[in-house]
């Protein structure tokens, strides 16, 4: 049975590197865990909306911790204690009962 695993990595500090980050985050857990279905919160809103505008920030947080609460799993990589988006995701996590595994870049290869 497929895990759904959600990717907490910081975003918002250098899009066009951590979307890289992000890419490679999701190929180390597709070529190393088959049974993880991973949701990429990148992949799935940052095309739609600004994360520079306020508004759109508020809002793609309230739709990232809606999904969060619907994964098996948070995995958390990067320096995620200076994110304030890694911060709540691993918060809501701890509040919701859901398991957190944190790795590291080495393991990754970021």
């Amino acid at each position: 049975m497929s895990k759904f695993v959600y990717i907490c990595h910081p975003y918002s500090a250098n899009p066009a590197a951590n979307r890289v980050k992000f890419d490679k985050i999701f190929r180390f857990i597709r070529n190393n865990f088959k049974e993880v279905v991973p949701f990429s919160p990148v992949h799935a809103f940052s095309e739609f909306y600004d994360d520079r505008k306020e508004e759109d920030r508020k809002e793609v947080l309230k739709l990232c911790t809606d999904v969060l609460k619907k994964c098996d799993e948070v995995w958390v990589f990067g320096n995620w204690e200076s994110s304030e988006g890694c911060r709540l995701e691993v918060k809501t996590a701890e509040e919701s009962g859901i398991k957190i595994k944190f790795f590291n870049d080495e393991e990754v290869g970021l």
